[in-house]
């Protein structure tokens, strides 16, 4: 049986490895999520921000799909369309093309 600690752990830990994530994704060109685990979505959320707040593209992308669907925050398509378009002036192509989507 997990303890609080072990669950505090793991999240931490899981968080690390989306910050890392993000910033191989910005060294690749760009990095899309799937929906992160219930239990994970508002730290990987905060996980983003941070990267995303320090100008990683990748992580800003992120960032946007979790606005745009409600991934441990509450949905705003407005904030969603302000980190994509970071993240597309960045040259991020898939950030470029949810914007081509979404009508912008």
């Amino acid at each position: 049986m997990k303890t609080q600690q072990d669950r505090n752990n793991i999240r931490h830990f899981v968080g690390a490895v989306v910050l890392c994530v993000s910033f191989i994704g910005a060294v690749a060109g760009s990095i899309a999520i799937a929906e992160p685990d219930a239990d994970t979505k508002e730290e990987t959320f905060n996980w983003y921000r941070k990267a995303a707040e320090q100008g990683d593209a990748a992580a800003q992308y992120n960032l946007g799909l979790c606005y745009c669907n409600g991934w441990g925050v509450s949905k705003d398509m407005t904030e969603a369309v302000e980190w994509y378009r970071k993240a597309a002036e960045q040259g991020n192509a898939p950030a470029q093309e949810k914007l081509k989507e979404l009508g912008f």
